[in-house]
C-alpha cells in the first residue's frame, strides 16, 4: 500500500496533464461497466475511478438529496477501510467520511478524547470526532470543489484513507 501512495500522485499528476493537453483521447476511453450519475461533480470523479480501474459501489441519491459513492480503502494496518464520498446538490464541495473507524467501551472516552485530540493537531486535512451515542470513531474531510474535480476528490480519498490507517494503528489498542 505504500508503494500506491507514492506512486498515484506521480499517476494523478500526468493524467491531468494529459487532459489538458486535450480530450480526444478521454472521449475515446469506455469503462468495461458504466455508471451514470446524476451530478457532473459525482461523475468526473467515477470516471477517474474508471480510469485507474478502481472498485467501488455507486449509492446513489439519498434522502437529503446528497450523491454518494462507497470505497474500499485497502490498509496495512486496517484491511478495509469504508470510505464514503458525498457529493452535495449544488455540487460545489465534498465531503469524504470514515464512519466506525473502530468502535470503543464507554469506559475508554475520556482517555480516547486525549487520543483524539493528539490526532486531531497532527492532522491537516482530516478531522477526528468520537461518537458519544454508539462510542465510534469517525474521520471527516470537508472541501470545496472545482469544476471538474474528479482527480482532486481522488486525491482527497488516498488522503483519507491514509490518514485512517494510521490511526487505525494507534487506536487499537481501545477498539472493542
Amino acid at each position: 500500500m505504500k508503494t500506491l501512495r507514492r506512486f498515484l500522485p506521480c499517476v494523478l499528476i500526468l493524467a491531468l496533464c494529459l487532459s489538458l493537453a486535450g480530450t480526444a483521447a478521454a472521449s475515446d476511453f469506455s469503462p468495461l461497466v458504466e455508471t451514470k450519475a446524476q451530478y457532473s461533480s459525482t461523475q468526473s470523479f467515477l470516471d477517474a475511478l474508471d480510469s485507474y480501474e478502481l472498485d467501488y459501489e455507486y449509492g446513489g441519491l439519498s434522502e437529503n438529496g446528497d450523491e454518494r459513492v462507497y470505497f474500499d480503502y485497502p490498509g496495512d494496518y486496517c484491511e478495509d477501510i469504508l470510505i464514503a464520498v458525498i457529493f452535495s446538490p449544488d455540487e460545489d464541495d465534498v465531503y469524504l467520511r470514515v464512519w466506525n473507524l473502530i468502535d470503543f467501551d464507554s469506559a475508554d472516552y475520556r482517555e480516547l478524547l486525549g487520543k483524539i485530540n493528539e490526532l486531531n493537531s497532527g492532522c491537516y486535512f482530516g478531522k477526528f470526532l468520537l461518537d458519544s451515542t454508539d462510542y465510534s470513531v469517525t474521520i471527516e474531510l470537508d472541501s470545496l470543489l472545482p469544476e471538474d474535480g474528479g482527480l482532486i476528490v481522488l486525491q482527497y480519498l488516498i488522503m483519507l484513507g491514509d490518514i485512517a490507517d494510521d490511526a487505525y494503528n494507534t487506536l487499537l489498542p481501545y477498539a472493542k
